[in-house]
């Protein structure tokens, strides 16, 4: 990787079919869409929460490669009529089919309830709930027999929760890091960055290999006293070409003062420099070999998100993309989900449109 940061600005919104980011599309009914997924050009997914007709209900919306439909999920999905008061997740696997994680608490009693659910390509499957209570941080697949839900568990929820489907069940699997976020697809197997368990301080990358999760050591990254290291944002495009992000910041909490990027090439880390002042908040590859890096103009903790602006790294060489603005509304990527669209050169972000008396839910779409 070249150590020099060479900055170059390029224009932003595009039409459809052309290169470029873009709105694709725009859910007026959706106040947030929190993960989208794609297995394919013509199996793409986002999830969220809806408020119309039903306040903080799961928003589920498929692409099939021509148009973006809502689909209606199923009954029972949660307590409280599917109220998502928690998070929402989804990995895509091929056949049209995906599967939808949903994570809400009760307001009277304060317990909480995971529940997945699949869509088979023409309707959905029984809803599968998982006990003990635990969390949702991540969902990722690299096949329909190979699919994850990640969280955490406990009174405190600081014990790491791995489940696996094999195309037949459900189990649990152990995991040593608190999983933070995920990455997978059939190219690249299954890659999940998070907190040490037994060292919160500090930051691990494991690859599921053969039946386990093996650690997949990160060089050494200088943390001054008084700091700690925080999970970021993780992309694999292969085994031999991995993405993520480590923060470092202070201990007692609050954003992270400075990023880390770091590129596996199967055998080894490196870093590679971003530009002066560019924090990440989401990540993704670029289909031929580069990547993608969502920062955004104000990064001071406390200050109001504003100002998403995209930058694509290739060959060493950073670019600054902008992205559209809808009129009235202030752009945000709500969990820093970002997806390659395998086989493409395509990406998908979701995000919320912030408006002075509403929240809309979004898609950025860079490519065709």
């Amino acid at each position: 990787m070249s150590a020099a940061v060479v900055l170059a600005v390029s224009g932003g919104a595009q039409a459809a079919g052309t290169p470029g980011w873009r709105f694709a599309p725009i859910f007026p009914q959706s106040s947030e869409v929190m993960s989208v997924a794609a297995a394919s050009a013509a199996n793409a997914w986002a999830v969220g929460q809806e408020y119309s007709p039903c306040d903080m209900c799961l928003f589920t919306a498929h692409w099939n490669g021509k148009k973006w439909q809502t689909i209606a999920t199923p009954a029972g999905l949660l307590h409280q009529a599917n109220r998502i008061t928690g998070n929402a997740a989804v990995a895509a696997t091929a056949g049209g089919r995906a599967w939808v994680f949903a994570w809400g608490a009760e307001d009277e009693s304060g317990i909480s309830e995971l529940s997945a659910v699949e869509w088979t390509g023409k309707s959905w499957s029984p809803v599968h709930n998982f006990p003990g209570s635990p969390s949702l941080t991540a969902a990722t697949a690299s096949g329909p027999d190979d699919v994850w839900g990640f969280g955490t568990t406990g009174t405190r929820g600081q014990t790491p929760w791995a489940v696996h489907y094999n195309g037949k069940g459900w189990s649990q699997a152990a995991i040593s890091v608190s999983p933070s976020q995920a990455s997978g697809s059939a190219a690249a197997g299954d890659w999940v960055t998070g907190a040490v368990a037994a060292q919160p301080g500090r930051v691990a990358v494991v690859h599921w290999d053969r039946g386990t999760w093996r650690d997949v050591a990160l060089p050494k990254i200088s943390v001054p006293t008084g700091s700690q290291m925080f999970p970021g944002f993780i992309a694999a495009i292969t085994p031999a070409s991995v993405w993520v992000t480590v923060g470092v910041g202070p201990s007692t909490g609050g954003a992270a003062a400075s990023t880390v990027l770091l590129h596996w090439n199967g055998r080894a880390w490196s870093k590679v420099p971003l530009p002066k002042q560019v924090n990440v908040y989401g990540l993704a590859g670029d289909g031929h070999g580069g990547f993608w890096v969502a920062s955004y103009k104000v990064n001071q903790p406390g200050v109001y998100l504003a100002g998403l602006v995209m930058y694509h790294y290739s060959s060493g060489h950073w670019t600054r993309v902008t992205v559209p603005v809808n009129a009235g509304f202030v752009t945000n990527l709500s969990g820093g989900n970002m997806q390659l669209i395998p086989g493409t050169q395509s990406v998908l972000a979701d995000a919320s449109l912030f408006g002075s008396q509403t929240i809309e839910g979004a898609i950025l779409k860079y490519g065709p």
